[in-house]
């Protein structure tokens, strides 16, 4: 029996030690092998399967990039006017963008040359007008959006928040679209220049020209809704009237007296402010030459083309406020992320912050949106106009981030890391997954440190 367990183990070794030398020559062949390519033998080394990366500490970022809509706030719609016609809606047409006419003519502060005024040929109208009301005496707009014609007969001019043109010296180039009759006809103008898309229109700006004739913008809350003289009632819209006017510097000497009153001096600094834009200077200023707008605004849309004809209550443009906002849907799941204060990027350039965040139905379903406020303003874009937003999202802070692929999912639902020393032994480390962020993952756990070496599998 000893002599039969003694061969035995002698056996047992020996084939341990067969098993020993083959797994020596298969990890030999798994490092290196020889291959033959092209009829010539060359050394290929295998790659490994697993690469080394570096564990670090800090927060975990994801990137979300969504669509989102360009809108401009506080919109206002410009409606030419024609004092004397009744009022009649008619849609915008649609038209491609018009150079700018004569932005910037009266400069801030002082007397501007008289800028250059295009040609036209006078058209003489056969209509004959008679005004349909007057304007009413009291200092406030009446409710309706559409501004009341006054007693002047088919001239021309604006109002709305709307605008219009001057009354042309000589009795204007007004056309009619009817025979006379006893009754107003409708009359049409023609479009000379108007502003281009995207520009800024403050205290003085002309907004379009009609038969050469400029309309322009003032500072002032109050529509237009009358033509104001010396004659006329006092109201609050002649004080905005004196203000704006003020504002541009024709009150050199002071004179002026900012009140709801016009009176000589205001009619002297409207004879001043009209020579400098080269319009008669009658000191009356005609309902719809001007147009009043709470603040400095952009051209959010332009409604008519030069040569195009327009009558009485035609949109013209579209102003909005100068400030815009990003509106996106925020993907689903990541609504604790979108927080106001939060910075992103944006396509059109520059960055933005997250404003607020608000729900809207859709569909019977309720839908996340964040609303996104352009750190400086998006130049020469349309209200309506796709921007992409690129949000850095923190999914987690202060915790250790590695390549998701490093983490190995145990049968028991924990994870670990494949750790590697300095001396390239490698140990497991088991951690706790607190989340995941495109290719990375957010761990922690006793041993990890910033820094730490793992193992992940090789792209």
């Amino acid at each position: 029996m000893s002599l039969m367990s003694t061969g035995s183990r002698a056996a047992l070794r020996a084939v341990a030690g067969l098993i020993a030398a083959a797994a020596v020559i298969v990890a030999a062949v798994l490092v290196v092998s020889r291959a033959t390519e092209s009829g010539t033998s060359a050394p290929v080394t295998t790659v490994s399967p697993l690469s080394p990366a570096t564990v670090t500490r800090g927060a975990l970022v994801k990137t979300d990039k969504v669509d989102g809509t360009l809108q401009y706030s506080d919109t206002l719609t410009v409606w030419h006017r024609i004092s004397g016609q009744p009022a009649r809606t008619t849609s915008a047409s649609a038209a491609s963008t018009a150079p700018a006419g004569g932005r910037n003519a009266v400069p801030q502060g002082g007397l501007p040359r008289a800028p250059h005024r295009a040609s036209a040929d006078s058209v003489t109208t056969t209509t004959a007008c008679t005004p349909s009301s007057t304007a009413p005496s009291s200092s406030a707009p009446p409710s309706s959006a559409v501004a009341p014609a006054t007693a002047a007969p088919c001239s021309s001019g604006g109002g709305g928040r709307g605008g219009g043109g001057a009354t042309r010296p000589g009795g204007g180039s007004s056309r009619s679209s009817g025979s006379a009759a006893a009754s107003i006809a409708r009359v049409t103008q023609i479009v000379t220049s108007i502003v281009a898309t995207g520009t800024t229109i403050g205290n003085g700006d002309v907004l379009y020209t009609i038969d050469s004739q400029p309309v322009l913008a003032l500072i002032g809350a109050i529509p237009e809704w009358r033509t104001v003289s010396v004659s006329s009632a006092n109201g609050s819209d002649i004080k905005q009237l004196e203000q704006a006017l003020v504002d541009l510097g024709y009150d050199p000497d002071g004179t002026v007296t900012v009140d709801e009153k016009f009176d000589a001096t205001t009619e002297a600094m409207v004879k001043r402010w009209q020579t400098g834009l080269g319009i008669t200077a009658s000191g009356t200023v005609t309902l719809g030459s001007v147009v009043f707008i709470p603040k400095t605004s952009t051209v959010a849309a332009v409604a008519r083309a030069v040569g195009d004809s327009v009558g009485d209550a035609d949109v013209m443009l579209t102003l909005a406020g100068a400030s815009q906002r990003v509106i996106i849907d925020v993907p689903a799941g990541d609504e604790q992320y979108f927080v106001p204060g939060l910075s992103v990027r944006l396509s059109a350039g520059g960055t933005g912050t997250v404003e607020l965040l608000q729900s809207v139905n859709r569909n019977s379903t309720a839908v996340v949106q964040a609303v996104i406020v352009p750190d400086t303003p998006i130049a020469s874009v349309d209200n309506g106009t796709t921007v992409t937003v690129n949000a850095d999202l923190q999914v987690a802070t202060d915790v250790f981030v590695v390549p998701a692929q490093a983490l190995v999912s145990r049968l028991d639902g924990s994870y670990a890391l494949q750790v590697q020393a300095a001396d390239r032994s490698v140990s497991w480390l088991s951690v706790t997954l607190v989340g995941v962020a495109g290719l990375d993952a957010g761990v922690i756990g006793t041993g990890l440190v910033d820094g730490l070496t793992v193992l992940a599998p090789s792209a």
